[in-house]
């Protein structure tokens, strides 16, 4: 169990840092956001919104008849539809906080844990294989959907992709260098 735990430090360091890379560096999301051509009318706008996530026109699905959806479709239509996430105002200083670099570091700890353990009957290649594989199933279990159902741009889906499989590659390199070369431990 102490290799696994210490595959599982390791394979999270090395996401934990393939994001830093990825982010920081490289800006593998960055081409897909935009400035917003009437920021400041829309800034205005938000200052008395609280913190959430909206969906614009609102449609009540749960409890929406038919001719809700129509009016929704023609109201979205006419004046556009999307999504907006309202943070709230400590969001500010959270790209780099403590705890949200905290909290990100766990949860790559918590999947590379998971990675050791799936992996843990498999030989070197077939941890590498299988951390590209759950990088890949990280991104189509989540990332895919929010492109096919909620539009987010494809330039923020290629990158998600990217960072999803390439960092998942990276950290099981490390848990299988870390578990060792041979096949059951």
């Amino acid at each position: 169990m102490g290799r696994i735990l210490a595959a599982a430090l390791v394979g999270g360091l090395l996401e934990f840092a393939w994001g830093a890379v990825s982010h920081m560096v490289l800006g593998t999301t960055d081409a897909a956001f935009e400035r917003m051509p009437n920021e400041s009318a829309v800034l205005d706008e938000l200052k008395a919104t609280p913190p959430g996530f909206y969906g614009f026109p609102w449609l009540d699905h749960a409890n929406a008849t038919e001719a809700d959806q129509k009016a929704w479709a023609e109201t979205a239509k006419r004046n556009g539809c999307g999504i907006v996430v309202r943070w709230p105002e400590e969001a500010a200083t959270l790209d780099s906080s403590p705890k949200s670099m905290a909290l990100e570091f766990a949860s790559n700890v918590v999947g590379a844990l998971l990675l050791a353990l799936v992996g843990a009957g498999r030989g070197f290649g077939g941890r590498v294989a299988l951390g590209a594989l759950l990088g890949l199933f990280a991104f189509v279990s989540q990332n895919a959907s929010y492109w096919i159902w909620y539009h987010f741009s494809t330039a923020f889906t290629r990158g998600e992709l990217i960072d999803a499989v390439v960092g998942w590659t990276i950290a099981g390199i490390g848990v299988a260098l870390v578990m060792g070369r041979d096949r059951a431990r």
